[in-house]
Protein backbone atom coordinates (compact mmCIF):
# COMPACT_ATOMS: atom_id res chain seq x y z
CA UNK A 1 0.00 0.00 0.00
CA UNK A 2 3.19 2.10 0.60
CA UNK A 3 3.66 1.99 -3.02
CA UNK A 4 0.49 2.76 -4.26
CA UNK A 5 0.54 5.71 -2.10
CA UNK A 6 3.15 6.99 -3.55
CA UNK A 7 1.79 6.54 -7.00
CA UNK A 8 -1.47 8.12 -5.70
CA UNK A 9 0.71 11.67 -4.54
CA UNK A 10 3.12 11.41 -8.04
CA UNK A 11 -0.39 11.53 -10.08
CA UNK A 12 -1.92 14.69 -7.65
CA UNK A 13 0.97 16.73 -8.25
CA UNK A 14 0.97 15.70 -11.52
CA UNK A 15 -2.60 16.80 -11.87
CA UNK A 16 -2.04 20.18 -10.34
CA UNK A 17 0.65 21.35 -12.92
CA UNK A 18 -0.25 19.71 -15.93
CA UNK A 19 -2.63 22.65 -15.76
CA UNK A 20 -0.96 25.69 -16.02
CA UNK A 21 -2.39 28.72 -14.06
CA UNK A 22 -4.89 31.35 -16.22
CA UNK A 23 -2.62 34.55 -16.51
CA UNK A 24 -4.54 37.40 -14.96
CA UNK A 25 -5.43 40.55 -17.05
CA UNK A 26 -3.12 43.42 -15.77
CA UNK A 27 -4.82 46.13 -13.99
CA UNK A 28 -6.87 48.73 -15.51
CA UNK A 29 -4.22 51.63 -16.06
CA UNK A 30 -4.68 54.36 -13.89
CA UNK A 31 -6.08 57.85 -15.08
CA UNK A 32 -3.71 60.59 -14.39
CA UNK A 33 -5.33 64.22 -15.01
CA UNK A 34 -4.70 67.55 -15.19
CA UNK A 35 -7.70 69.76 -15.60
CA UNK A 36 -6.74 73.89 -16.49
CA UNK A 37 -9.26 76.56 -15.99
CA UNK A 38 -9.00 79.54 -17.55
CA UNK A 39 -10.37 82.49 -14.95
CA UNK A 40 -9.33 85.86 -17.25
CA UNK A 41 -12.14 88.67 -16.64
CA UNK A 42 -13.09 87.46 -20.01
CA UNK A 43 -15.30 85.03 -19.02
CA UNK A 44 -17.92 87.24 -17.10
CA UNK A 45 -19.05 87.43 -20.94
CA UNK A 46 -18.45 84.19 -21.94
CA UNK A 47 -19.45 82.08 -18.77
CA UNK A 48 -21.91 84.54 -16.96
CA UNK A 49 -23.72 81.96 -14.94
CA UNK A 50 -20.54 79.69 -14.03
CA UNK A 51 -21.57 76.88 -16.53
CA UNK A 52 -17.78 75.95 -15.83
CA UNK A 53 -18.18 74.87 -11.95
CA UNK A 54 -20.99 73.23 -13.15
CA UNK A 55 -19.44 71.02 -15.76
CA UNK A 56 -16.33 69.78 -13.50
CA UNK A 57 -18.52 69.21 -10.53
CA UNK A 58 -19.95 66.66 -13.33
CA UNK A 59 -16.31 65.24 -14.18
CA UNK A 60 -15.31 64.57 -10.44
CA UNK A 61 -18.48 62.53 -9.92
CA UNK A 62 -18.01 60.26 -12.96
CA UNK A 63 -14.07 60.00 -12.56
CA UNK A 64 -13.02 56.34 -11.94
CA UNK A 65 -12.37 56.11 -7.99
CA UNK A 66 -8.05 55.38 -7.36
CA UNK A 67 -7.70 58.50 -10.45
CA UNK A 68 -4.58 60.94 -9.85
CA UNK A 69 -6.64 64.09 -10.53
CA UNK A 70 -5.38 67.95 -10.51
CA UNK A 71 -7.46 71.03 -10.82
CA UNK A 72 -5.77 73.93 -12.18
CA UNK A 73 -7.42 77.55 -12.49
CA UNK A 74 -5.16 80.06 -14.37
CA UNK A 75 -4.82 83.68 -15.49
CA UNK A 76 -1.88 85.09 -15.30
CA UNK A 77 -0.11 82.51 -13.39
CA UNK A 78 -1.75 79.60 -13.01
CA UNK A 79 -2.91 77.95 -9.14
CA UNK A 80 -3.50 74.46 -8.03
CA UNK A 81 -6.92 74.37 -6.74
CA UNK A 82 -7.25 70.58 -5.96
CA UNK A 83 -5.25 67.67 -5.78
CA UNK A 84 -5.96 64.14 -5.28
CA UNK A 85 -3.16 61.04 -5.69
CA UNK A 86 -6.12 58.54 -5.41
CA UNK A 87 -9.91 60.03 -6.28
CA UNK A 88 -12.54 58.23 -4.26
CA UNK A 89 -16.34 60.13 -4.54
CA UNK A 90 -16.08 60.58 -0.45
CA UNK A 91 -13.71 63.82 -1.62
CA UNK A 92 -16.82 65.33 -3.23
CA UNK A 93 -17.55 67.11 -0.14
CA UNK A 94 -14.25 68.69 0.29
CA UNK A 95 -13.18 69.33 -3.42
CA UNK A 96 -17.33 70.82 -4.34
CA UNK A 97 -16.97 74.17 -2.31
CA UNK A 98 -13.63 74.99 -3.80
CA UNK A 99 -15.03 75.10 -7.75
CA UNK A 100 -16.68 78.48 -6.43
CA UNK A 101 -12.52 79.90 -7.03
CA UNK A 102 -13.56 79.18 -10.31
CA UNK A 103 -14.99 83.32 -11.67
CA UNK A 104 -13.34 85.71 -13.69
CA UNK A 105 -11.40 87.47 -10.93
CA UNK A 106 -7.69 86.83 -12.94
CA UNK A 107 -6.20 89.48 -15.64
CA UNK A 108 -4.57 88.09 -18.68
CA UNK A 109 -4.29 84.65 -20.38
CA UNK A 110 -0.55 83.15 -20.19
CA UNK A 111 -1.25 79.50 -21.53
CA UNK A 112 2.29 78.32 -21.68
CA UNK A 113 2.21 78.95 -18.45
CA UNK A 114 -0.37 76.64 -17.65
CA UNK A 115 0.69 73.81 -20.06
CA UNK A 116 4.19 73.66 -18.24
CA UNK A 117 2.68 73.60 -14.65
CA UNK A 118 0.09 70.39 -16.10
CA UNK A 119 2.76 68.94 -17.87
CA UNK A 120 5.32 69.32 -14.82
CA UNK A 121 2.09 67.75 -12.60
CA UNK A 122 2.33 64.57 -14.79
CA UNK A 123 5.76 64.62 -15.23
CA UNK A 124 6.25 61.74 -12.44
CA UNK A 125 3.75 59.55 -13.98
CA UNK A 126 5.08 56.15 -15.66
CA UNK A 127 2.88 54.49 -17.82
CA UNK A 128 -1.24 54.69 -17.15
CA UNK A 129 -3.35 57.18 -19.18
CA UNK A 130 -1.90 60.90 -19.17
CA UNK A 131 -4.62 63.12 -19.79
CA UNK A 132 -4.81 67.00 -19.60
CA UNK A 133 -7.95 69.36 -20.62
CA UNK A 134 -7.40 73.04 -21.07
CA UNK A 135 -10.71 75.25 -21.24
CA UNK A 136 -10.26 78.53 -21.87
CA UNK A 137 -11.66 81.53 -23.97
CA UNK A 138 -8.91 84.10 -25.27
CA UNK A 139 -5.36 84.34 -27.10
CA UNK A 140 -2.33 84.31 -24.95
CA UNK A 141 -2.25 87.39 -23.41
CA UNK A 142 0.50 88.41 -20.99
CA UNK A 143 0.07 92.17 -20.83
CA UNK A 144 3.90 92.89 -22.12
CA UNK A 145 3.34 93.56 -26.04
CA UNK A 146 2.27 92.05 -29.10
CA UNK A 147 5.74 90.51 -29.41
CA UNK A 148 5.72 88.73 -26.33
CA UNK A 149 2.34 87.40 -26.96
CA UNK A 150 3.57 86.29 -30.38
CA UNK A 151 6.81 84.53 -28.70
CA UNK A 152 4.52 82.88 -26.10
CA UNK A 153 2.11 81.41 -28.56
CA UNK A 154 4.90 79.94 -29.95
CA UNK A 155 6.25 78.35 -27.37
CA UNK A 156 2.97 76.51 -26.94
CA UNK A 157 2.75 75.93 -30.25
CA UNK A 158 6.16 74.13 -30.90
CA UNK A 159 8.19 73.29 -27.53
CA UNK A 160 4.72 72.54 -25.28
CA UNK A 161 2.93 70.15 -28.01
CA UNK A 162 6.52 68.40 -28.00
CA UNK A 163 7.22 67.91 -24.81
CA UNK A 164 3.46 66.33 -24.37
CA UNK A 165 3.97 63.83 -27.01
CA UNK A 166 7.49 63.22 -25.30
CA UNK A 167 5.83 62.36 -21.85
CA UNK A 168 2.54 60.58 -23.98
CA UNK A 169 0.41 63.15 -22.79
CA UNK A 170 -3.05 63.93 -24.81
CA UNK A 171 -4.46 67.27 -24.52
CA UNK A 172 -7.67 67.82 -24.49
CA UNK A 173 -8.69 71.64 -25.39
CA UNK A 174 -12.36 73.30 -25.06
CA UNK A 175 -12.56 76.86 -26.64
CA UNK A 176 -15.39 78.40 -24.94
CA UNK A 177 -17.14 80.97 -26.41
CA UNK A 178 -15.97 82.37 -30.03
CA UNK A 179 -12.84 84.70 -29.13
CA UNK A 180 -10.76 81.72 -28.15
CA UNK A 181 -7.77 81.05 -29.93
CA UNK A 182 -9.28 78.08 -32.35
CA UNK A 183 -6.61 77.49 -34.38
CA UNK A 184 -3.62 76.78 -31.79
CA UNK A 185 -6.73 74.77 -29.74
CA UNK A 186 -6.92 72.74 -32.31
CA UNK A 187 -3.11 72.03 -33.09
CA UNK A 188 -2.55 71.09 -29.85
CA UNK A 189 -5.22 68.64 -29.33
CA UNK A 190 -4.96 67.24 -33.02
CA UNK A 191 -0.84 66.96 -32.73
CA UNK A 192 -1.40 65.48 -29.38
CA UNK A 193 -3.98 62.36 -30.21
CA UNK A 194 -6.57 64.33 -27.68
CA UNK A 195 -10.36 65.78 -28.59
CA UNK A 196 -10.89 69.64 -29.68
CA UNK A 197 -13.70 70.71 -28.45
CA UNK A 198 -15.36 74.47 -28.96
CA UNK A 199 -18.69 75.12 -27.40
CA UNK A 200 -20.65 78.25 -25.70
CA UNK A 201 -21.59 78.10 -22.24
CA UNK A 202 -25.11 76.64 -22.50
CA UNK A 203 -23.24 73.42 -24.14
CA UNK A 204 -20.41 73.62 -21.97
CA UNK A 205 -20.75 70.12 -20.31
CA UNK A 206 -21.50 67.76 -22.99
CA UNK A 207 -18.36 69.64 -24.83
CA UNK A 208 -17.00 68.51 -21.62
CA UNK A 209 -18.21 64.96 -21.27
CA UNK A 210 -17.30 64.46 -25.18
CA UNK A 211 -13.52 65.04 -23.77
CA UNK A 212 -14.11 63.30 -20.98
CA UNK A 213 -15.23 59.97 -22.87
CA UNK A 214 -12.06 59.30 -24.83
CA UNK A 215 -10.12 60.13 -21.29
CA UNK A 216 -12.22 57.56 -18.91
CA UNK A 217 -13.90 55.40 -21.47
CA UNK A 218 -17.09 53.64 -19.31
CA UNK A 219 -18.51 50.48 -19.74
CA UNK A 220 -22.58 51.11 -20.92
CA UNK A 221 -25.51 49.35 -21.13
CA UNK A 222 -27.61 49.98 -24.47
CA UNK A 223 -31.03 51.62 -23.15
CA UNK A 224 -34.05 50.42 -26.14
CA UNK A 225 -36.56 52.81 -25.90
CA UNK A 226 -36.96 53.93 -22.19
CA UNK A 227 -36.19 50.27 -21.05
CA UNK A 228 -33.03 48.33 -20.22
CA UNK A 229 -31.87 45.57 -18.47
CA UNK A 230 -29.43 44.82 -16.17
CA UNK A 231 -27.55 41.75 -15.07
CA UNK A 232 -26.18 40.01 -12.14
CA UNK A 233 -22.68 41.19 -13.01
CA UNK A 234 -23.08 44.17 -12.31
CA UNK A 235 -21.97 45.99 -9.28
CA UNK A 236 -23.22 49.94 -9.66
CA UNK A 237 -24.89 51.78 -12.27
CA UNK A 238 -25.27 55.73 -13.32
CA UNK A 239 -27.76 57.08 -15.06
CA UNK A 240 -26.78 60.90 -16.60
CA UNK A 241 -29.45 62.57 -18.26
CA UNK A 242 -28.44 65.87 -19.81
CA UNK A 243 -30.45 68.53 -19.36
CA UNK A 244 -32.64 68.69 -16.93
CA UNK A 245 -35.62 70.70 -18.18
CA UNK A 246 -38.41 67.87 -17.59
CA UNK A 247 -41.84 68.83 -17.81
CA UNK A 248 -42.49 66.15 -14.98
CA UNK A 249 -40.20 64.59 -12.69
CA UNK A 250 -38.75 61.35 -13.96
CA UNK A 251 -39.46 58.44 -12.49
CA UNK A 252 -37.35 55.07 -12.34
CA UNK A 253 -39.05 52.00 -12.30
CA UNK A 254 -37.26 49.07 -10.75
CA UNK A 255 -37.50 45.24 -11.95
CA UNK A 256 -39.76 44.53 -8.87
CA UNK A 257 -42.52 46.89 -9.65
CA UNK A 258 -41.16 50.10 -7.26
CA UNK A 259 -41.61 53.26 -8.65
CA UNK A 260 -38.24 56.17 -7.33
CA UNK A 261 -38.50 59.73 -7.58
CA UNK A 262 -35.91 62.32 -6.82
CA UNK A 263 -37.45 63.02 -3.67
CA UNK A 264 -38.28 58.93 -2.76
CA UNK A 265 -35.91 56.89 -3.45
CA UNK A 266 -33.94 54.30 -0.93
CA UNK A 267 -30.52 55.36 0.57
CA UNK A 268 -28.84 52.64 -2.01
CA UNK A 269 -29.73 55.34 -4.59
CA UNK A 270 -28.31 59.09 -4.90
CA UNK A 271 -30.06 61.41 -7.36
CA UNK A 272 -28.63 65.18 -8.27
CA UNK A 273 -30.47 67.45 -9.90
CA UNK A 274 -28.64 70.56 -11.84
CA UNK A 275 -29.83 72.58 -14.33
CA UNK A 276 -27.48 71.13 -16.56
CA UNK A 277 -27.98 67.48 -15.87
CA UNK A 278 -29.49 64.76 -13.62
CA UNK A 279 -27.48 62.15 -12.50
CA UNK A 280 -29.30 58.87 -10.71
CA UNK A 281 -26.44 56.80 -9.08
CA UNK A 282 -27.78 52.91 -7.76
CA UNK A 283 -25.68 50.82 -5.74
CA UNK A 284 -25.94 46.79 -6.61
CA UNK A 285 -29.13 47.40 -8.74
CA UNK A 286 -31.42 44.91 -8.94
CA UNK A 287 -31.28 42.47 -11.71
CA UNK A 288 -34.01 42.41 -14.39
CA UNK A 289 -35.01 45.15 -16.65
CA UNK A 290 -35.87 48.60 -15.28
CA UNK A 291 -37.65 51.38 -17.04
CA UNK A 292 -37.08 54.87 -17.34
CA UNK A 293 -40.34 57.33 -17.21
CA UNK A 294 -38.20 60.48 -18.86
CA UNK A 295 -37.21 62.47 -22.10
CA UNK A 296 -34.12 60.83 -22.95
CA UNK A 297 -31.70 63.03 -25.31
CA UNK A 298 -29.14 62.12 -28.11
CA UNK A 299 -26.30 62.58 -25.58
CA UNK A 300 -27.83 60.34 -22.30
CA UNK A 301 -26.50 57.76 -21.43
CA UNK A 302 -25.90 54.70 -18.63
CA UNK A 303 -22.66 53.69 -17.64
CA UNK A 304 -21.77 50.71 -15.25
CA UNK A 305 -19.29 49.33 -12.81
CA UNK A 306 -19.32 45.40 -14.23
CA UNK A 307 -17.25 41.80 -14.34
CA UNK A 308 -18.10 41.80 -17.58
CA UNK A 309 -16.52 44.48 -19.98
CA UNK A 310 -16.98 45.00 -23.39
CA UNK A 311 -12.77 46.01 -24.51
CA UNK A 312 -12.72 47.80 -27.99
CA UNK A 313 -9.31 49.07 -29.00
CA UNK A 314 -7.85 50.48 -32.58
CA UNK A 315 -10.65 53.68 -32.60
CA UNK A 316 -8.63 56.53 -33.44
CA UNK A 317 -9.59 60.08 -31.60
CA UNK A 318 -8.94 61.88 -35.03
CA UNK A 319 -8.48 60.12 -38.48
CA UNK A 320 -7.80 61.73 -41.75
CA UNK A 321 -10.36 61.44 -44.54
CA UNK A 322 -10.36 58.33 -46.05
CA UNK A 323 -8.31 56.45 -43.94
CA UNK A 324 -9.20 53.13 -42.58
CA UNK A 325 -8.90 51.93 -39.22
CA UNK A 326 -8.97 48.00 -37.98
CA UNK A 327 -10.66 47.84 -34.86
CA UNK A 328 -10.15 44.92 -32.12
CA UNK A 329 -13.34 43.64 -30.43
CA UNK A 330 -13.54 41.32 -27.61
CA UNK A 331 -15.36 40.56 -24.33
CA UNK A 332 -12.92 40.74 -20.77
CA UNK A 333 -12.82 40.04 -17.26
CA UNK A 334 -9.76 39.58 -15.21
CA UNK A 335 -8.81 36.44 -16.14
CA UNK A 336 -8.49 37.48 -19.82
CA UNK A 337 -10.44 37.21 -23.08
CA UNK A 338 -13.83 35.25 -22.68
CA UNK A 339 -14.15 32.25 -25.17
CA UNK A 340 -16.76 30.15 -23.90
CA UNK A 341 -19.21 29.12 -26.78
CA UNK A 342 -21.90 29.03 -24.46
CA UNK A 343 -21.56 32.42 -23.45
CA UNK A 344 -20.79 34.12 -26.59
CA UNK A 345 -22.59 31.76 -29.14
CA UNK A 346 -26.26 33.02 -28.69
CA UNK A 347 -24.75 36.77 -29.11
CA UNK A 348 -24.77 39.70 -31.67
CA UNK A 349 -22.25 41.76 -32.57
CA UNK A 350 -22.56 44.93 -34.48
CA UNK A 351 -20.87 48.40 -35.55
CA UNK A 352 -22.58 51.65 -36.21
CA UNK A 353 -21.35 55.04 -37.30
CA UNK A 354 -22.61 58.33 -38.03
CA UNK A 355 -23.50 61.63 -36.61
CA UNK A 356 -25.47 61.74 -33.57
CA UNK A 357 -28.70 60.39 -33.58
CA UNK A 358 -28.45 59.45 -37.44
CA UNK A 359 -25.86 55.96 -36.61
CA UNK A 360 -26.55 55.12 -40.70
CA UNK A 361 -24.07 52.96 -41.15
CA UNK A 362 -24.18 49.22 -39.60
CA UNK A 363 -22.60 46.04 -39.84
CA UNK A 364 -23.24 42.84 -38.38
CA UNK A 365 -19.77 41.59 -37.24
CA UNK A 366 -21.17 38.53 -35.42
CA UNK A 367 -24.82 36.55 -35.59
CA UNK A 368 -24.21 33.66 -33.30
CA UNK A 369 -28.08 32.64 -33.59
CA UNK A 370 -28.59 32.53 -37.41
CA UNK A 371 -24.79 31.10 -37.46
CA UNK A 372 -23.66 33.84 -40.06
CA UNK A 373 -20.87 33.84 -42.42
CA UNK A 374 -18.25 35.14 -39.47
CA UNK A 375 -17.90 32.42 -37.06
CA UNK A 376 -16.75 32.68 -33.39
CA UNK A 377 -12.87 33.53 -33.11
CA UNK A 378 -11.25 30.87 -31.40
CA UNK A 379 -9.40 33.53 -29.02
CA UNK A 380 -12.63 35.22 -28.89
CA UNK A 381 -11.10 39.05 -30.72
CA UNK A 382 -13.70 40.31 -33.57
CA UNK A 383 -11.69 42.33 -36.03
CA UNK A 384 -13.55 44.94 -38.09
CA UNK A 385 -12.62 47.65 -40.53
CA UNK A 386 -14.18 51.43 -40.01
CA UNK A 387 -15.35 53.11 -43.20
CA UNK A 388 -13.41 55.37 -44.31
CA UNK A 389 -14.67 58.80 -44.19
CA UNK A 390 -14.26 61.70 -46.68
CA UNK A 391 -15.60 64.99 -44.89
CA UNK A 392 -14.31 66.76 -42.29
CA UNK A 393 -16.45 66.67 -38.73
CA UNK A 394 -16.71 64.28 -36.03
CA UNK A 395 -18.61 61.01 -36.17
CA UNK A 396 -19.88 58.46 -33.58
CA UNK A 397 -18.43 54.89 -33.35
CA UNK A 398 -20.54 52.63 -31.81
CA UNK A 399 -20.24 49.02 -30.78
CA UNK A 400 -23.37 46.82 -29.06
CA UNK A 401 -23.11 43.65 -28.24
CA UNK A 402 -26.55 41.80 -27.17
CA UNK A 403 -26.08 38.16 -25.57
CA UNK A 404 -29.14 36.27 -23.86
CA UNK A 405 -28.53 37.58 -20.41
CA UNK A 406 -26.63 40.77 -20.79
CA UNK A 407 -25.62 43.26 -23.47
CA UNK A 408 -22.92 46.42 -23.52
CA UNK A 409 -21.97 48.87 -25.31
CA UNK A 410 -19.37 51.04 -26.63
CA UNK A 411 -19.18 54.80 -28.04
CA UNK A 412 -16.67 57.15 -29.22
CA UNK A 413 -16.41 60.52 -31.05
CA UNK A 414 -13.95 60.41 -34.58
CA UNK A 415 -12.61 63.88 -35.26
CA UNK A 416 -12.52 63.71 -39.38
CA UNK A 417 -10.17 65.95 -41.00
CA UNK A 418 -8.91 66.22 -44.73
CA UNK A 419 -5.62 67.77 -43.64
CA UNK A 420 -3.00 64.65 -42.78
CA UNK A 421 -0.72 66.95 -41.76
CA UNK A 422 -2.70 67.99 -39.16
CA UNK A 423 -2.20 64.37 -37.41
CA UNK A 424 0.92 63.55 -35.28
CA UNK A 425 1.77 59.79 -36.14
CA UNK A 426 -0.46 57.99 -34.14
CA UNK A 427 -1.23 58.35 -30.46
CA UNK A 428 -2.61 54.94 -28.58
CA UNK A 429 -5.69 55.71 -26.22
CA UNK A 430 -6.05 51.91 -24.08
CA UNK A 431 -9.57 51.36 -23.17
CA UNK A 432 -9.10 49.34 -19.87
CA UNK A 433 -10.80 46.02 -18.78
CA UNK A 434 -12.85 44.95 -15.60
CA UNK A 435 -12.38 44.31 -12.12
CA UNK A 436 -13.33 41.12 -11.07
CA UNK A 437 -14.48 37.94 -12.54
CA UNK A 438 -17.67 36.63 -12.93
CA UNK A 439 -18.34 32.55 -12.64
CA UNK A 440 -18.80 32.11 -15.83
CA UNK A 441 -15.56 33.99 -17.38
CA UNK A 442 -12.82 31.90 -19.11
CA UNK A 443 -9.34 31.94 -19.50
CA UNK A 444 -7.68 32.72 -23.31
CA UNK A 445 -7.30 29.77 -25.21
CA UNK A 446 -9.22 26.37 -23.87
CA UNK A 447 -11.00 27.09 -20.94
CA UNK A 448 -9.57 25.89 -17.77
CA UNK A 449 -12.32 23.97 -15.81
CA UNK A 450 -12.37 21.38 -19.32
CA UNK A 451 -8.71 20.70 -18.59
CA UNK A 452 -9.45 20.42 -14.61
CA UNK A 453 -12.08 17.91 -15.89
CA UNK A 454 -9.94 15.82 -18.60
CA UNK A 455 -6.97 15.59 -16.75
CA UNK A 456 -8.91 14.29 -13.18
CA UNK A 457 -11.07 11.80 -15.46
CA UNK A 458 -7.69 10.14 -16.82
CA UNK A 459 -6.09 10.41 -13.62
CA UNK A 460 -8.86 8.35 -11.52
CA UNK A 461 -8.83 6.09 -14.67
CA UNK A 462 -5.02 5.32 -14.33
CA UNK A 463 -5.56 4.87 -10.57
CA UNK A 464 -8.10 2.13 -11.67
CA UNK A 465 -6.25 0.40 -13.66
CA UNK A 466 -3.25 0.23 -11.20
CA UNK A 467 -5.40 -1.21 -8.55
CA UNK A 468 -7.11 -3.62 -11.02
CA UNK A 469 -3.73 -4.80 -12.53
CA UNK A 470 -2.61 -5.23 -8.43
CA UNK A 471 -5.44 -7.55 -7.06
CA UNK A 472 -5.09 -9.71 -10.61
CA UNK A 473 -1.08 -9.89 -9.66
CA UNK A 474 -2.02 -10.89 -5.95
CA UNK A 475 -4.31 -13.65 -7.37
CA UNK A 476 -1.62 -15.27 -9.94
CA UNK A 477 0.66 -14.97 -7.19
CA UNK A 478 -0.83 -15.87 -3.89
CA UNK A 479 2.07 -17.49 -2.51
CA UNK A 480 5.17 -14.94 -3.00
CA UNK A 481 4.23 -13.28 -0.11
CA UNK A 482 3.55 -15.21 2.74
CA UNK A 483 6.51 -17.95 2.28
CA UNK A 484 8.67 -15.15 2.56
CA UNK A 485 7.42 -13.27 5.74
CA UNK A 486 7.70 -17.11 7.64
CA UNK A 487 10.97 -17.31 6.40
CA UNK A 488 11.81 -13.91 7.71
CA UNK A 489 9.97 -15.43 11.36
CA UNK A 490 11.86 -18.74 11.09
CA UNK A 491 15.47 -16.88 10.87
CA UNK A 492 14.62 -14.60 13.36
CA UNK A 493 13.38 -17.78 16.17
CA UNK A 494 16.91 -18.88 15.34
CA UNK A 495 18.90 -16.11 16.47
CA UNK A 496 20.58 -17.25 19.67
CA UNK A 497 19.50 -15.02 22.62
CA UNK A 498 23.09 -14.24 24.41
CA UNK A 499 23.20 -15.24 28.43
CA UNK A 500 22.61 -13.14 31.17
CA UNK A 501 25.55 -10.34 32.32
CA UNK A 502 27.03 -12.03 35.83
Amino acid sequence: MRHLAIIVGCLLLWVSTAVPAAAPTPAPAPLHLVVLVDVSGSMRNNDPTQARQRALGLLLRLLPAGSEVSLLTFAAHPHRLWNSPAWQSSQLAQVLPRLSAIDEHGAWTDIDAALRQGLQTLAPTSGGRQHLILLTDGFVELGHGAAADAASRAQVWGEDLTQARRQGVHLHTLALGGAADLPLLRHLALGSGGRFVSAQAQRLTPALLDIFDVAAPAQRLPVRGRAFQVDASVHAMTLLLLGSSQERLPRLLTPLGESWTPQQHPSSLTWTRTSDYELIEIKKPQPGVWHLDADLGPRSRLSVLSDLRLQVSGVPVNAAGGQVAKIDISLQDTHGTIVDPALLGPCVLTRHSGLRGQLLDQEVLYDGPRQGSVMLPDDGHFQADLPAWQENGDVIVRVTLQCAGFAREFDQIVHVTVHREDLPPAVTVTHSSAPHPPAHAQTHGQPRWRLILVVTVLAILFLLVLAMGYIVWRKIHPGKVAPAAEAADEEASNVETPPDAP
